[in-house]
């Protein structure tokens, strides 16, 4: 199982935690299933693992966005059934209910701007690569990033590219501080 960039540092976050929350600012199919089968497949995984995503209203259903990878295959086919009709705001999607071990997409479906103050979370890892300093936020408006900080559980993590340097920017006057990697730590 090859976890998506970043995220194999999750597995030792989230081993044998009660819960274990990520916000990624635009939502990747591919990246959220490798996740989705990396944590199944991880005997140590926290017990609930919560993944908010933010999506244009017109995104597809991730039927059409298969990554064509047989470990992935079942879980994109759960996805594509649970996929609701998307209008603007958020949309639950819990698998593995009633198991000792649940996984919960929260999806969000507008602008960045409009869903992060409606989230009530504690996010321990930040996935930000792959968007602008205003991803399906209006008029450019780069408060978001602020707003993100506010949601950091303590040690939280923020993955972005090294070449988004506005996003990188913006973390920093959030309050998050580089690493030593592609991303930066929160300094709550």
């Amino acid at each position: 199982m090859t976890l998506p960039a970043g995220a194999a540092a999750l597995c030792g976050r989230w081993a044998l935690r009660d819960e274990f929350v990520i916000l990624e600012a635009r939502f990747d199919a591919t990246r959220f299933l490798r996740t989705w089968a990396g944590w199944q497949a991880d005997p140590h995984r926290c017990q609930r693992l919560f993944y908010i995503a933010f999506c244009a209203p017109s995104s597809p259903s991730p039927a059409v966005l298969d990554d064509g990878l047989p470990d992935t295959a079942a879980l994109a086919q759960r996805l594509t059934q649970a996929w609701p009709v998307l209008t603007p705001g958020l949309h639950t999607l819990a698998f593995d209910q009633g198991q000792a071990s649940q996984f919960t997409l929260l999806l969000g479906a507008g602008e960045a701007g409009d869903l992060v103050p409606q989230l009530v979370a504690r996010v321990d890892a930040f996935w930000l690569d792959g968007v602008a300093p205003a991803p399906l936020a209006p008029h450019g408006d780069e408060a978001w990033l602020s707003r993100l900080a506010r949601l950091a559980a303590p040690g939280a993590t923020a993955m972005a590219s090294s070449q988004a340097v506005q996003v990188r920017a913006g973390l920093a006057q959030s309050g998050f501080k580089p690493g030593p990697k592609d991303g930066a730590e929160s300094d709550a």
